[in-house]
Parts: C-alpha cells; structure tokens; sequence
C-alpha cells in the first residue's frame, strides 16, 4: 500500500509538471515581440431593465404623477402574474402617468437610462379598456416633456370611433407624428416595440404584436439622441354624459441597449 501511494504521488508530481511546463511554452508563445502592440477586444454587456410587475409595490425606480381621478397601482392580472393599472374615473377628468426614471424638467430627479444613440430596443404589453375617448401614451419621453420623445400616442377625441395609434418621434423643433394604422381592440393584450439605430442617418421604427415589419418609421433629425425614459400615460375626455373612464394595463416593460 506505501508503495503505490508513493508511484501515484510521484505519477502526479510528473503530470503537474508537465502542465505546467506546457502552459509556460504557451505563454511564451503568446508574448508579442519587441515593438509589436496587441488590440485587446472586449464586449461590454448591454444595459437591461425587465419588469414583470409582480408583487404588491412598484420598484422605487418608477415616477407616479397623477391628477384629478388619476391613479396608478398594481393590480391582480386576468392571468397569473401582475401588472401595474394606470386610470382614471367618470367622477372627474384626470391624468394618471408612470415613468422609469424623471425628467428634471418636471420632476425632482435627472434619472433618464436610455438612448436611442445607443441603438435601443423597448416593448411593452398592455391593455386599455376601451378605444374611445381617451388619450394614451406607450413608449419614451426625454428633457423638457415634450421635447424628446419616441413613443406611440392614442388620441381618440370623443365621437371619434376610428382612431389609429400614431408613432410621435420629437427632437426639439424637429417633430413628426406617423401613423401606424393600428387600433386596438378593447381588453385585448397587444406589444409596442419601439427600435432605434444609430449612425450617420438615425432611425426609430415601432412594430404592433411583433409583425416583421414597421408599422412606421422615422429618420434623421428627428429622432433625439439625448437621454429617455420609459413613460406610460393616460388621459380621460369629456364627453356629453359627463367624463369617460379609461384605464390602461401594463403587463411588462422591457428595454436594452448598448452600453
């Protein structure tokens, strides 16, 4: 038994150094010679912020405004999981709003993560329940609330049944708005996309449900290359009974982009 405990401590003695002496050929093959410079090429991981709204807070992160009958809390799902409800009441008109980070031009925090400069790529899930009367926003809003924005707006003025969601793309004094010609259907879940690249022409294009193409697309000037965040909103219209109710779900959030 000492015997051949020995031969194996000595069988793994000659194969440590055998590793050893391997791994040192290699790093001295690996050495760059005199003068020589070698390029070090890493890839930086994307920033990235996923919410599925479970639970029964908001994550801290999040910026609540509201107004008039405006609310915004998290609410049980038709499904299982979370989500977060953005609404307002018949009571009395009212605006509710919901933002990942704040713009310093109305609020009390410089908190704005996300750039289409670094091609960018948000969708959300949401419902609302109704197609009529009411305004809404799903996408991103930068300095200066309406200066910088790319998101999708829903503006449907009492009586009006035919509404289309519209892509609003701003940069200063450069705004476009094109419509996707896409109305949703009450209580139905659908995704906005929303993606951005960079170059010497910019680009933002918004995709409904993940079709494979743009519902619209916007380039150049227009699209802002300053610092957004992720905002979503909703607004309640009068109407000739009084004032409408109007309520939007945020199933999740999600954004990435290049570091």
């Amino acid at each position: 038994m000492g015997v051949n405990r020995l031969m194996k401590v000595i069988h793994q003695g000659v194969i440590t150094c055998l590793i050893i002496t391997v791994c040192a050929c290699v790093a001295f093959l690996q050495q760059p010679s005199i003068g020589s410079s070698v390029a070090v090429q890493t890839t930086e991981p994307q920033i990235k912020w996923f919410d599925d709204f479970l639970g029964t807070n908001l994550h801290p992160g999040y910026a609540v405004s509201v107004g008039g009958s405006g609310s915004v809390k998290m609410s049980s799902s038709p499904s299982i999981g979370g989500v977060v409800a953005l609404s307002t009441s018949s009571s009395e008109s009212g605006v509710a709003r919901l933002r990942f980070g704040e713009d310093p031009g109305t609020g009390a925090f410089d908190v704005r993560n996300f750039s289409a400069a670094k091609n960018m790529t948000y969708k959300a899930r949401v419902f609302l329940n109704t197609n009529t009367n009411l305004q809404a926003t799903v996408g991103l809003i930068g300095l200066n609330d309406p200066e910088h924005v790319i998101a999708a707006i829903y503006n449907a003025e009492p009586g009006n049944t035919s509404a289309n969601w519209a892509f609003e793309v701003i940069n200063g004094n450069n705004r476009m708005a094109t419509t996707t010609q896409f109305q949703h259907a009450p209580d139905t879940w659908f995704t906005v996309k929303i993606v951005t690249e960079w170059g010497d022409t910019p680009s933002a294009r918004i995709y409904i449900n993940d079709e494979n193409a743009p519902l619209a697309t916007v380039t150049g000037d227009y699209v802002p290359g300053t610092g957004l965040c992720p905002e979503f909103q909703i607004w309640n219209k009068q109407v000739a009974s009084g004032l409408s109710q109007a309520s939007l779900y945020v199933d999740y959030l999600s954004v990435t982009q290049d570091r």
